[in-house]
């Protein structure tokens, strides 16, 4: 029975055509490749995956960790504190994650009248993950930074960019950097120092430091002030550290700046429609907070732990207070730019709306301070009078207040553009670039006072 079957099949099979026997093949052929390829696939990352215990799982799913995730080699080759830096890193981008989830939570809650039940806990649960990763980042700094630089260049696949950045202090003139900042050293792609350089002593006397210790640096600004390159930009704001340092010891120019930060400070709130009293109470209480020098350990506490390496007029008012407001405002998050662009919404609803989300977003970042009274509490005191007339400057309708804050925009890149530009400021000697620098900024102070009292 099984032999007629047989050649009663194979003579079937030779009535097919020629064409459909191929078509039959090649249906064959495809769905037992697909099948070895779905078995693969199911093998590779489904089946073998379940049986890991160690996360490999969550990582792969999870973008933002995979970025920052460490190479698999073996511990045994890990010194403790190499892996206690690997852990401060993964702790950095956990506070990352949830700063990320609490301000998804409050966006999507802003889209309802009231805050469920349910999300109020989760927002309170989420703040206190980040009082206790932030606690957890200041008491690990001082036992794992000191790893943390060589660990990322053992770890990434940027070996050659990292290799160039390590922990280090400027034992001359600034601040201990102790895990707060990459220090970058010479890189020997590049020809440095450039020969029109050798006529300017200051500049070669940070040329040597780079070489022998290394300049701290929170963050690199190469293209706003034009710098050849790495080296060039770490060399020179060395030398307008050093500028600004001169100038702080002098009485009479450490009252100008204030005078004159109170008077600019007036002037714009006036401008924009606000009563500056307030601006003005909050600013007097700021700058008498940091003349106190008993306060002098709190405040180098409370900016090195936010990566500010070294306490100079340059690094905490210049770079880190104005340079990146103005980068956040030049890239405003889609919640924000949503109700800005709204043609359906008032201009006074939607300068209200981008006042309280200023507000929420300012008060999340003062329950997280360790310090109740210290820098950055008076600082954010501060920013909640003056960042929402800039928020509505910039990303308003208001197109007087627009013109102005941009005017002003442009005139502190451009000053600041000009200290790191040779043809503006002499790289000679401390004196001579402080002069310098300050002749200039008063020549700006003037322009921007014609401009607000216009």
């Amino acid at each position: 029975m099984l032999r007629i079957q047989a050649a009663s099949t194979e003579g079937a099979w030779e009535n097919i055509p020629r064409n459909s026997k191929i078509l039959i093949i090649s249906a064959g052929v495809g769905i037992i490749a697909i099948a070895g390829i779905t078995r693969y696939i199911r093998w590779k990352y489904f089946e073998r995956k379940k049986s890991s215990a160690n996360g490999d799982v969550i990582k792969t799913y999870c973008s933002k960790c995979r970025k920052h995730t460490h190479g698999e080699a073996s511990s045994e080759n890990k010194t403790p504190e190499a892996l206690g830096a690997m852990g401060m890193e993964s702790l950095e981008q956990a506070i990352r994650c949830w700063e990320d989830a609490l301000d998804l939570l409050r966006s999507t809650s802003e889209k309802s009248s009231l805050m469920s039940r349910s999300d109020v806990d989760v927002e309170t649960a989420i703040l206190n993950m980040l009082r206790s990763g932030q606690q957890l980042k200041e008491s690990g700094k001082a036992i794992f930074a000191s790893e943390e630089a060589s660990t990322v260049a053992e770890d990434g696949n940027d070996g050659d960019e990292t290799a160039r950045k390590r922990i280090g202090t400027d034992t001359e003139s600034f601040v201990s950097a102790e895990g707060a900042s990459d220090v970058a050293q010479l890189a020997d792609a590049e020809q440095f120092p450039p020969t029109y350089a050798e006529n300017w002593p200051l500049y070669m006397t940070a040329v040597s430091l780079l070489e022998s210790q290394g300049i701290p640096c929170r963050a690199y600004r190469l293209q706003e002030f034009n710098c050849t390159n790495e080296n060039d930009y770490l060399v020179r704001m060395h030398c307008v550290r050093l500028a600004f340092q001169h100038l702080a010891k002098q009485e009479d120019i450490c009252q100008w700046f204030i005078n004159a930060g109170s008077q600019l400070l007036a002037a714009l709130m006036i401008r924009a429609g606000k009563d500056p009293k307030d601006a003005i109470q909050v600013y007097d209480d700021f700058m008498l907070y940091l003349l106190d020098p008993q306060n002098g350990e709190e405040i180098e506490k409370d900016l090195k732990g936010k990566g500010i390496v070294c306490v100079t007029i340059y690094d905490v008012f210049i770079d880190y207070m104005l340079m990146d407001a103005f980068e956040y405002l030049g890239n405003p998050p889609t919640t924000v730019t949503a109700v800005t662009q709204n043609r359906w919404l008032t201009d006074g609803f939607k300068e209200t709306a981008l006042s309280t989300a200023v507000w929420s977003l300012i008060k999340a970042k003062k329950t997280m301070l360790q310090t109740a009274n210290g820098f950055f509490a008076h600082y954010y005191n501060l920013a909640e009078q003056l960042t929402p007339v800039f928020a509505w400057g910039f990303l308003g309708t208001n197109q007087d207040l627009s013109i102005l804050c941009n005017f002003l925009k442009n005139e502190i890149e451009s000053l600041v553009s000009d200290m790191f530009d040779h043809n503006c400021t002499r790289y000679t000697t401390v004196e001579d670039i402080s002069a310098d620098i300050f002749n200039n900024i008063q020549a700006r102070y003037d322009k921007l006072c014609q401009r607000l009292f216009l």
